[in-house]
This record gives C-alpha cells, sequence and structure tokens, in this order.
C-alpha cells in the first residue's frame, strides 16, 4: 500500500512540474535574501544552474562582497543605506516570477536585477543619505572604492545613473550647487550625474 502512495505522490510531482507548476529545484534562498547575506547568490546561482559568467557570482555576489568590504568608507547613513539596499535587491529577486519559475535561465536575471536597482536604491534614501552625503563622500566611495576598475561607466550603469537621480527631483538643485567642492578630476561619477543634469 505505501509503496502505491510513493508511485502516485512521484506522478503527481512529475504531472506539476510539466504543468510548469514546480519551482526550480529545492533550494530555497529566501532566508539568506531576507538577512542580506551574501552567500544567497551561492544559494541562487546553485539553484539555477549557473556559471560563473552569469549574474548571480559575475556581478551579484562581486558587488555584495565589495559593499560589505569598503563600507566604512561611507558615512554612517551610507552604511545603513548599504544594508537595506542589499537586502532589498535580494529580496525583489525572491519575490519575483522568474525565482518561482522553474525554467528560468541564469540570463533572464541580469536585466531583472539591474532593472530593479534604481527602486531600491531610492526606496532607501539614495536622494539624501547618497546623493546630498557631506562633500560627496558617498558617491565618491562608490567611485573609489566599489567601482574603482571602471574607468567610464558603460550603457547600464549610466541608465541606472539616471534613473536614480531622476527621482530625486527636490534633491537635485541641492546637489547641483554643493557638485562643484565635491568635484574631483578624477569624479567621474560626479561627473556622470552633473552631465546628466
Amino acid at each position: 500500500m505505501i509503496s502505491g502512495f510513493s508511485t502516485i505522490a512521484a506522478a503527481v510531482v512529475i504531472l506539476l512540474c510539466i504543468t510548469d507548476q514546480c519551482t526550480a529545484q529545492d533550494t530555497n534562498c529566501s532566508a539568506l535574501a531576507n538577512d542580506g547575506n551574501c552567500s544567497f547568490y551561492d544559494c541562487l546561482h546553485t539553484k539555477f544552474n549557473c556559471d560563473a559568467k552569469d549574474y548571480p557570482l559575475r556581478r551579484g555576489k562581486r558587488y555584495c562582497q565589495k559593499y560589505i568590504d569598503e563600507s566604512s568608507c561611507f558615512t554612517t547613513a551610507g552604511q545603513v543605506w548599504i544594508t537595506n539596499v542589499r537586502r532589498c535587491l535580494m529580496q525583489s529577486i525572491v519575490n519575483s516570477t522568474l525565482y518561482n519559475t522553474a525554467n528560468t535561465d541564469c540570463g533572464q536575471f541580469e536585466a531583472f536585477a539591474v532593472a530593479s536597482h534604481p527602486q531600491c536604491y531610492t526606496d532607501n534614501r539614495f536622494c539624501s543619505d547618497i546623493l546630498l552625503s557631506d562633500q560627496c563622500q558617498n558617491l565618491n566611495c562608490i567611485q573609489d572604492k566599489i567601482y574603482n576598475d571602471n574607468k567610464s561607466w558603460d550603457k547600464s550603469s549610466l541608465n541606472q545613473i539616471k534613473t536614480t537621480t531622476a527621482s530625486c527631483p527636490f534633491q537635485i538643485a541641492t546637489f547641483l550647487s554643493d557638485a562643484p567642492q565635491c568635484n574631483r578630476p578624477d569624479s567621474s561619477l560626479v561627473s556622470a550625474i552633473q552631465d546628466y543634469l
């Protein structure tokens, strides 16, 4: 009797997966996302059988860890922003249909994740705590410590800068009046924002 039940249960699971109602593997990365743990990206990598060139390890984990490692460069408010944005980015993936669909391809995460960044940034006080940090400290930390290997900003990064900055209409005038004192010859991030505005 029990072996017959196991056969029926297996058939139901297979039928659900065939009709696309099962989720990708059994790996649950939600707890890591809730904690803002960078191992979330390892979990995502495993759950969706990604390779090292895909978003979870190439960008997700890399920048997650970089922000943690370099957090001392940021103001106290900037450090809070880092923690909250990290959780937001991870939770946006976990709450997406991509995460809960069995046939999601790893390549789909990059476009989704990149598109979720501006919202996570602005929902967590980018406009006041990052854009308007004293002497652009937090913007300079992002450039000098996080994206220090970027000689120039690629199209995707520039689009994120534009989308995020456009969400700060009440802070733009203050930024424009403060930015000249922040602008160092090598400060391409501050310059990119000024050029957009």
